[in-house]
């Protein structure tokens, strides 16, 4: 069971690996659309996020994440790619980037809820609890309509009451 359950894991990065090579080699070409960018970007993002990297491999992944995504995102703002970018530049330490990107999430898509969440998820996880606090009085002051996940996952991250 043992052997079967490390050549599926084996089998699995190996076809990560083959994917994502055959996207590089398609960007490289030159004139891969908007569309090849998200498509290799939401790959890239599932094989960092899938538990099979860990260390050093993971990280180096994840700064070539970061490269696809300031190419993509030159290219056109797009609210898929600004929220991993966030999730990335948390999980690579960089607070600074998470929370200038999720302002940037807020100031674009100001009528998604999930821009405002990404905030409160940047705050919650750099445990900035003034930038919590100011994010949390915008919600209010802007009268940002929330479902009611919205106001749950909110309350859960300590946010306001529903």
């Amino acid at each position: 069971t043992a052997h079967y359950a490390t050549a599926s894991i084996m089998e699995i990065q190996r076809q990560f690996q083959l994917d994502l090579q055959q996207y590089q080699l398609e960007l490289t070409r030159g004139n891969a659309s908007p569309e090849t960018h998200r498509q290799y970007i939401e790959l890239l993002n599932r094989y960092c996020e899938s538990g099979l990297l860990e260390g050093q491999l993971l990280r180096r992944q994840r700064l070539l994440l970061k490269s696809a995504l300031d190419t993509a995102l030159a290219l056109e703002d797009d609210a898929e790619l600004l929220r991993i970018k966030v999730g990335n530049c948390l999980a690579l330490k960089d607070a600074q980037e998470a929370k200038r990107t999720s302002g940037q999430l807020i100031t674009l898509y100001p009528h998604d809820e999930r821009s405002w969440l990404e905030g409160m998820r940047v705050y919650t996880e750099t445990r900035d609890q003034e930038g919590m606090r100011r994010l949390l009085g915008r919600i209010q002051d802007e009268k940002i309509d929330l479902t009611a996940a919205g106001r749950e996952h909110l309350n859960f991250l300590g946010g306001v009451q529903a």
